[in-house]
């Protein structure tokens, strides 16, 4: 052999990196390389072998970070940044059921003009002089008691002389969007447009069974609004339960409350639970609540499912755009593993490389999402939390499939027999 000639004549050691059996078999030394270590397999102090080629860690991940950079890399970023928009849809859809919540709770039922009602009686809007039966206390005890319901407040209706003229007291919740006039007081006590137009001042005075009443007006009410409760007029002064109580000392009992809700209601089951306290009861709102909630629901179901549907989707693609990527590049990795990289390193390499791109997907979508459902819906500090949780969740979950799938390809190609072969 050329080699063996070569050595008798001349005083040098000769190299050979070689998977030949024929020419290791020659070899007067030999070291093979094993877990990421040189080791010597042939006639040498196994220990001197490792000390003379121990290598440096901070030099094993520089050429790493190296490698990593200048590989050619076979990321499809389209996938990505689908899977970023796809992840900003469904984090807004998560803002927007938790606003809904809160805006159909606040802006819709516990509003002065969208509120629910509960009484014996017809059901439709001005039903007032169509009551005939009050309430009792345990009946109010119970529906106090449903869950999310926070208060039921007594509604009264009394006729009394004005001006030797007949006009209402209604008694309110919150008529604050609805005045057009304010005087410098806080009585609390406003009164109907056609009736701010013969006041003289802040004050009047008012006759009921037999005894007058002085009340300092607060303030006159936009002329749009009108008679939200029955059809007996629209000359009203509209005086607060708890107002109405200090000025007119009487203990009637009114026909009708108006329910009052906090965030925890169930929208849903609401009105099976007052229908279980009684069935007579009738529960009248301006808007329709089934189908309000319905609608809302079916529209949160489908934004919810389409999404679902296409994170599935995106998700495959990944995970066949990865595992395309990695069988590619099957010999590249067994020349890494010959070159002394475990299977470890190897693996560590995959998800670097697909580290970058699933820390942008997730930090746009994230930043994106808080910054739009926080601007439009205010959401609370533990939603944000919330939403930064599952944000993390398709952080793992993006990293995870291409480390699966790297470990599935790798051992199923056997890189080990690969090189020996």
């Amino acid at each position: 052999m050329l080699l063996k000639v070569l050595l008798t004549k001349v005083k040098v050691i000769v190299f050979v990196a070689t998977h030949d059996k024929r020419m290791m078999d020659k070899a007067d030394v030999l070291f093979k390389i094993e877990d990421c270590h040189i080791i010597a397999d042939k006639d040498i102090d196994k220990t001197e072998a490792y000390e003379l080629t121990s290598r440096s860690d901070n030099y094993y991940k520089q050429s790493i970070k190296q490698y990593i950079n200048i590989s050619k890399k076979t990321i499809k970023k389209a996938l990505y940044i689908l899977m970023s928009i796809t992840l900003l849809i469904l984090l807004f859809n998560f803002g927007y059921s938790n606003y809904y919540q809160n805006y159909i709770i606040d802006e819709v039922i516990n509003s002065p003009l969208e509120e629910i009602r509960v009484y014996y009686g017809s059901d439709k809007k001005f039903a007032i002089n169509t009551i005939e039966k009050y309430l009792s206390s345990d009946v109010q005890s119970k529906i106090r008691n449903i869950s999310g319901v926070e208060d039921l407040i007594p509604f009264y209706e009394l006729y009394l002389m004005y001006n030797n003229e007949s006009i209402l007291i209604q008694s309110y919740i919150d008529l604050s969007s609805h005045i057009e006039t304010t005087y410098n007081n806080d009585s609390g006590i406003y009164v109907f447009y056609s009736l701010g137009s013969i006041l003289e001042d802040d004050s009047t005075t008012i006759d009921f069974n037999g005894t007058s009443y002085n009340l300092t007006i607060n303030g006159i009410l936009e002329k749009g609004y009108y008679n939200q409760y029955s059809d007996n007029g629209e000359k009203i002064i509209y005086i607060s339960y708890d107002k109405l109580k200090e000025i007119i000392d009487t203990d009637m009992s009114p026909y009708l409350y108006i329910i009052k809700f906090n965030k925890d209601v169930n929208l849903d089951t609401f009105e099976d639970d007052i229908k279980n306290i009684d069935s007579n009861i009738t529960i009248y709102s301006s808007v329709d609540i089934s189908n309000l909630s319905l609608l809302n629901n079916q529209l949160l179901d489908g934004i919810t499912q389409i999404t679902i549907v296409l994170t599935v989707c995106i998700f495959i693609l990944i995970v066949y755009d990865r595992s395309k990527d990695i069988t590619e590049r099957i010999n590249e990795f067994g020349l890494l593993y010959a070159n002394g990289l475990s299977l470890k390193d190897i693996i560590g390499i995959i998800i670097k490389e697909s580290h970058n791109y699933v820390i942008l997907t997730v930090g746009i979508s994230l930043l994106a999402s808080v910054g739009v459902v926080e601007v439009l819906y205010q959401l609370e500090i533990i939603k944000i939390l919330e939403l930064i949780a599952i944000a993390f969740g398709f952080y793992i979950l993006l990293l995870a499939i291409p480390t699966i799938a790297g470990y599935i390809i790798l051992k199923k190609n056997s890189i080990i027999n690969l090189i020996r072969s």
